[in-house]
Formats: C-alpha cells, sequence, structure tokens
C-alpha cells in the first residue's frame, strides 16, 4: 500500500460526508478499514472482560450502522495482506520498523520501572515531576505498536458485525489484493469506487476513492480519477508513472525525481528512460485485469430478528458493551 505523496500531487473532487453518499455503492478495503478503525489515534483504549481491545467493534459498529440508515450498500473486501511476492521486501520493511519501534519502546518502560523500584511515590514525584507521564506516553506507544498484532481476532469480530447486520463481504485467497479487486468490481459496475485510505486503487482502474478525512468522523476525500487527470492534463498511463517514479510497494521510486518534478517528468517524452525492471512489472501489475466472478465470491448475509439478538448478546454478555447504547445504535436500522 503507497503512492507517495499522492496527496501533494492530486487534490481531492470534493469532500463527502455519510448523508452525502446516500444510496450509494462502495468496495471496503477491510484491512485498512479494522487498522484504522481499531487505532484511532488519542482515542481511549476500551477493552472488554477478557482484556482484550474493543475500540475496533465500537468503531466498526458506529461506521457500518451509519451506512446502513443512509442506505449506502458496502462489500468488505478481505485479503490474504501481503501475499504477493513483488511486496515482500516492502513488508519486511515495515515489520523490521515496528519490531524495532516496539522493543526500544519496551526497553524504556522496563528502564522507567527500575528507577522507580522501591522509591515511595510522593518521593518519585519530587525527583522527577513528568515519570507518570513519560510512563503513560511508552506505553500508548507500546498499544499503538501492538495494534499490528492480533488481526485474525479482530478480523474475526468484524466479520461477526456483517453477518448479522447482513453486510456483504468477501474473503480472497489468491494474491490479489482488496484495493485491486474493489478497483475490477467499480469497473464492473458492481459498486461506484474503492473506500480505502491507499490511492493504488485509482491506479488499478477504480474511478472513485473515498479517503477518509483523519480526525473527523463519517467524512472523506473523494478522489476522481477523471478530475485528478485533468487537473494535470495527462492520461491514465500518465498517472500510473507517476506512481511508479514517486515509490509503490512492488518497486522503489525513480531516482531524483520528487513531488515537484515528477508530473513534468513524466510529461516530457524521454525524460524518464532508465526505469528498472521492478518498476516496468509495477506498472503491468496495476494495469492486470483478470476475470473474477464475483457472484462465487459475494457473501451475502441476511439481518433477521434472530441475527439482532444474537449481536446484542455478543456485544453485552462477551464485549461488556452497555446494552442501552447498543439498543440506542441499533435504532439507526430499525
Amino acid at each position: 500500500m503507497t503512492f507517495k505523496n499522492f496527496s501533494k500531487i492530486f487534490n481531492a473532487s470534493e469532500v463527502v460526508t455519510f448523508a452525502k453518499l446516500k444510496n450509494t455503492s462502495w468496495a471496503v478495503d477491510a484491512f485498512i478499514e479494522i487498522f484504522r478503525l481499531g487505532g484511532m489515534q488519542g482515542k481511549v483504549q476500551l477493552i472488554n472482560p477478557q482484556g482484550e481491545p474493543t475500540m475496533h467493534i465500537t468503531a466498526a459498529l458506529a461506521n457500518i450502522t451509519k451506512c446502513i440508515h443512509y442506505n449506502i450498500d458496502n462489500i468488505w473486501i478481505f485479503d490474504s495482506r501481503h501475499t504477493r511476492i513483488e511486496k515482500v521486501g516492502e513488508v519486511k520493511k515495515r515489520k523490521d520498523a515496528v519490531d524495532k519501534q516496539r522493543k526500544t519502546a519496551e526497553s524504556k518502560l522496563a528502564e522507567l520501572k527500575k528507577m522507580a523500584d522501591g522509591i515511595d511515590p510522593e518521593e518519585l514525584k519530587e525527583l522527577d515531576s513528568d515519570y507518570e507521564e513519560e510512563v503513560k506516553r511508552v506505553e500508548q506507544k507500546l498499544k499503538t505498536l501492538d495494534i499490528h498484532k492480533g488481526f485474525g481476532g479482530k478480523i474475526a469480530d468484524i466479520k461477526f458485525l456483517l453477518n448479522c447486520l447482513g453486510v456483504k463481504w468477501i474473503q480472497i485467497e489468491d494474491d490479489m489484493e482488496a484495493e485491486q479487486l474493489g478497483a475490477l468490481m467499480a469497473i464492473e459496475g458492481i459498486v461506484q469506487g474503492v473506500r480505502t485510505t491507499d490511492p493504488d486503487a485509482l491506479s488499478f482502474g477504480s474511478p472513485v476513492l473515498l479517503k477518509k478525512v483523519p480526525k473527523k468522523t463519517g467524512t472523506y476525500n473523494k478522489y476522481v480519477i477523471a478530475d485528478c487527470l485533468s487537473q494535470h492534463d495527462i492520461t491514465y498511463d500518465q498517472f500510473i508513472d507517476i506512481h511508479v517514479a514517486m515509490g509503490t510497494d512492488f518497486a522503489p521510486k525513480y531516482p531524483r525525481i520528487g513531488v515537484k518534478r515528477v508530473v513534468n517528468a513524466v510529461c516530457t517524452p524521454n525524460y524518464l528512460d532508465k526505469w528498472t525492471k521492478s518498476q516496468e512489472e509495477a506498472k503491468k501489475i496495476f494495469k492486470e485485469r483478470p476475470e473474477i466472478d464475483f457472484d462465487k465470491l459475494i457473501q451475502i448475509p441476511e439481518r433477521t430478528p434472530e441475527s439482532i439478538v444474537a449481536l446484542v448478546e455478543w456485544l453485552t454478555v462477551v464485549q461488556g458493551f452497555d446494552k442501552n447504547k447498543v439498543e440506542k445504535k441499533l435504532k439507526l436500522i430499525s
């Protein structure tokens, strides 16, 4: 997942909310959506009676019920993340970076706790007035890094929500990714575009991308590929060239080309004449249009009174949610 500096090169066509998206249909990149919903930077980390995080459930329930309320037909796509061989090197880099950050944070926390060992709390405050805040900061850092772990359980939670609420979903077993399949669905007219923070969807051929606006609930930047092309008077092929030149998960960026020069470089004949083999392969990947039998892929669960009862029981008994708040949320779709 990446299109480095995408939002510095292309402007959104408009900003939209759920109300403005009423009666539309979208493919949802489930992995990115769960990661985003489970992260909620700066938010209190909610847990169930078993000590497991539930922020992803809380946020997803709000998001899904709001979409149902506005008759927004979503198809969530779960992929076998990072299985495509071209991405292995990039994924390893990210994992190593997260592991390094976690190790540093764990060492810092151990150091802080060792410093406080055997010292009276009041005396510790006098010695270091920022101690408690520093401990909280490091612990929050570790919680944030732990978002990268335990995705199997979170995926199962979200699928249970989708099944109970009657929302369509797809599980991809091969090396195709959610943003690619979503783009193919948009090309076929099954959905209008892809909801993801990953601009790869546009390069894969989706006519529209809904990219979440940070810290604004239910608000999205809507990127229309036709508008992106007209902003710089470029073709779809040149759009892909810009993407690959700026760097993708499939290939490193073109050397000595930055945000300010990339459009002009791509539009100037023979200016970029040293594409590597991996960069040329990346261009081909974005233009792949495999035939897909979507009828066989799409799971269409039915929302019934019984499924809602099961959902309420799971949320309140297993996950420890407040029953009144859950029922109030579900009134949106009754």
